[in-house]
C-alpha cells in the first residue's frame, strides 16, 4: 500500500490522568464558590461565575495538555503497519497490523465534535490519533482513516480467518453508558421539577442547577439521544 501520514498530538494517558483531576478539581471547589445571595443579584452573580469557572476549568485542562501531557507526532502507515515518528523523525512506536485487534472512529468526546481514530492492540495499549481543528488538518485527517481502512479492508481479503481487525463500539453507545445517561437525565429532571415547582430546593439555591445541567449535558444527549446502533466512519458532524 502507498505510504500515508497524518500529524497530531499524543497523549501520556498517566499525565492526563493529573491534568483531568486537576481540572475537575478545579470545577468541584469553584462551584462550591457559587453565591448564596436573594434575588436577582444571586442569578446575575451566579451566571457571571459559572462563566468564569468553565473558563478556568477549559484554562487548565486545555495548558495541562499541551505543555506537559501532550506532544505532537506523526502517524504512518505502510505494509508493515502503523509506525509513531516524533517531529524530529525518530520511532516512538510501532504496531504490525498482526496485533491490530479492533478500530473506531467516533467523536473525542460528547462534548466535542472533533473525531478519533482507536486502534485497539491485542498487545498493549490503545492508540488514540485526534483530528485537528482546522479544515486542512480535517482534511488530511479523513484521507488518513480512508487509507487505514483500506489497508484493513486489503488485509481481511488477503488473510480473512487469520487475526482479523474487527470494528470497536463507543463506549457511549454500549448499554451502561446508556443506563448512565437514562439515570443522570431522570435526576436532573427531578432536581429541575423540585426546585420551581415542588419548593424541594430554595430560590437562592436554583443557580448551582446550571453547573450540572451543562457538565451532563453532553453525555446525556450523546447516550440517550444520538445512540449509533452501528458506528460510521464519518458520520455527520453535529452543529
Amino acid at each position: 500500500m502507498p505510504a500515508a501520514s497524518f500529524e497530531s498530538f499524543s497523549v501520556n494517558r498517566g499525565r492526563f490522568a493529573v491534568v483531568a483531576v486537576a481540572s475537575l478539581g478545579v470545577l468541584v471547589l469553584g462551584a462550591a464558590s457559587l453565591p448564596y445571595l436573594p434575588g436577582p443579584v444571586n442569578v446575575t452573580t451566579g451566571i457571571v461565575k459559572l462563566i468564569g469557572l468553565l473558563a478556568a476549568y477549559a484554562t487548565v485542562f486545555m495548558v495541562g495538555m499541551r505543555k506537559w501531557a501532550g506532544a505532537r507526532v506523526r502517524y504512518q502507515l505502510d505494509d508493515g503497519g502503523l509506525r509513531v515518528l516524533g517531529m524530529d523523525g525518530e520511532l516512538r512506536e510501532r504496531v504490525q497490523w498482526s496485533d491490530v485487534d479492533t478500530y473506531l472512529i467516533d467523536t473525542l468526546h460528547p462534548s466535542s465534535s472533533m473525531q478519533a481514530l482507536s486502534i485497539t492492540r491485542r498487545r498493549g495499549a490503545t492508540i488514540r490519533i485526534v483530528e485537528g481543528r482546522t479544515p486542512e488538518q480535517q482534511r488530511a485527517f479523513r484521507a488518513f482513516c480512508g487509507s487505514f481502512l483500506g489497508a484493513v479492508a486489503g488485509r481481511q481479503v488477503a488473510a480473512p480467518a487469520s487475526a482479523p481487525i474487527r470494528e470497536g463500539v463507543s463506549f457511549y453507545d454500549k448499554p451502561v453508558a446508556h443506563a448512565l445517561g437514562v439515570l443522570m437525565l431522570v435526576l436532573i429532571v427531578g432536581l429541575v421539577v423540585g426546585s420551581f415547582f415542588v419548593g424541594g430546593f430554595a430560590s437562592e439555591e436554583r443557580p448551582r442547577l446550571v453547573l450540572p445541567i451543562v457538565v451532563l449535558a453532553p453525555f446525556i444527549y450523546r447516550t440517550v439521544f444520538n445512540r449509533k446502533d452501528a458506528v460510521t466512519p464519518f458520520r455527520r458532524r453535529r452543529r
